[in-house]
């Protein structure tokens, strides 16, 4: 099929490139050859990532995170769109329901998809939903034990729920792959057992 002319343009200027340029004009200029090329491109999960990071770069989060999930609707293996939408959701504490059927999209068209569940589970909790994000993250430590998020989140749910014994579990196995979050999640567990303890204190 014959390149049309973003394709090219797209090819020539390295449009990845563009988007982690700090001068303003530069900027200015990417942002612009971006919107055209989804204007060309509608149906390009690419071009829709790239608007995503450019947001991102200009502080533009939920610019971002929609231009991230138009991506993924396209695309749902694209791990760089959702990797960016993680970090863009963290940002802002935005975890609305968007970005929970966004998650359980990836997840209905690859149900092997680790990374989506990790994200799903913490939308949960993040949101008050443990009861749904405890099976969703048992499920991503399922598919790979070296995620260190559904660890972490479940360490952290399980340690609000008074259950020390199966939150130093997820301890345990979450510094097998990231040892600072795994000292993260050490002193959270030990904070809310703190709290437990003294909870008729700090009733009074």
């Amino acid at each position: 099929m014959k390149e049309n002319a973003i394709e090219k343009e797209m090819k020539m200027k390295q449009c990845p490139d563009l988007s982690l340029r700090k001068e303003p004009k530069i900027r200015k200029e990417a942002h612009d050859f971006l919107e055209r090329a989804v204007d060309f491109s509608v149906m390009d999960a690419e071009c829709h990532f790239y608007i995503g990071m450019e947001c991102y770069t200009l502080g533009c989060y939920e610019a971002a995170i929609a231009a991230f999930k138009m991506a993924l609707s396209i695309d749902p293996n694209h791990a760089l769109a959702l990797e960016a939408m993680m970090e863009a959701c963290d940002s802002i504490d935005f975890y609305n329901e968007d970005v929970i059927e966004t998650c359980a999209e990836i997840i209905s068209h690859n149900p092997k998809h680790a990374a989506a569940h990790a994200f799903l589970g913490k939308c949960y909790h993040e949101v008050g939903l443990r009861d749904k994000a405890i099976p969703v993250l048992k499920q991503a430590i399922a598919i790979d034990p070296k995620v260190p998020l559904p660890h972490l989140i479940l360490g952290k749910i399980y340690a609000e729920l008074g259950d020390r014994r199966s939150a130093m579990e997820q301890h345990k196995e979450l510094g097998r792959s990231d040892k600072s979050l795994a000292e993260s999640l050490l002193h959270f567990i030990d904070s809310r057992s703190y709290l437990k303890s003294n909870s008729t204190w700090i009733t009074l």
